[in-house]
């Protein structure tokens, strides 16, 4: 598998990598849909902030889930689901008032930039879309438009999130 990895300021190649496994019984294997570069993603490309190592690139992702771990339980093959940047379990007590980045549990996602992603803490960290989008269908279009139209994964992810929380809590 090839995936972008950052050596230096300006110095981004896109190289063999190894293909991600399930390694913990939480995590998931998404195949990506969509990738995006953050704006964090821009310190080190651009040198104010230093590269100690080649790192692989990428942390804000949507793509559709093709293998589970046997803790995983929110999410299934096929499905097309939304991740974070951060990867949370959503059950610690900075999760339950919001705050996922500060996740007692948490994992950082970076290898995004390639086309399969090993993702943590699947269950807290993946937010499943209502519906597939299969390749050709007008389904596909709408939802990849509407993933372009709001940017980073992290927003439609966050803003899901919020509005399901409100739901549970009769406000809107």
């Amino acid at each position: 598998m090839r995936g972008a990895v950052l050596y230096g300021p300006r110095d981004l190649r896109f190289e063999e990598r190894e293909t991600p496994t399930i390694i913990k019984p939480a995590d998931a294997i998404i195949r990506i849909s969509a990738t995006c570069v953050c704006g964090s993603d821009l310190w080190p490309y651009r040198g104010i902030s230093p590269v100690a190592r080649p790192t692989p690139m990428g942390h804000e992702y949507c793509g559709i889930v093709e293998e589970i771990g046997n803790a995983v339980t929110s999410v299934k093959p096929g499905q097309f689901v939304i991740g974070s940047f951060f990867a949370s379990d959503n059950t610690c007590p900075h999760c339950q008032v919001g705050y996922q980045t500060s996740c007692q549990q948490r994992e950082f996602v970076s290898t995004a930039q390639a086309p399969i992603l090993r993702v943590p803490l699947a269950d807290g960290t993946l937010v499943a879309t209502p519906d597939v989008a299969d390749g050709g269908s007008a389904n596909h279009r709408n939802e990849s438009s509407r993933v372009e139209a709001e940017g980073c994964p992290r927003v439609r992810r966050h803003g899901h999130r919020g509005r399901a929380r409100g739901r549970r809590r009769g406000s809107h």
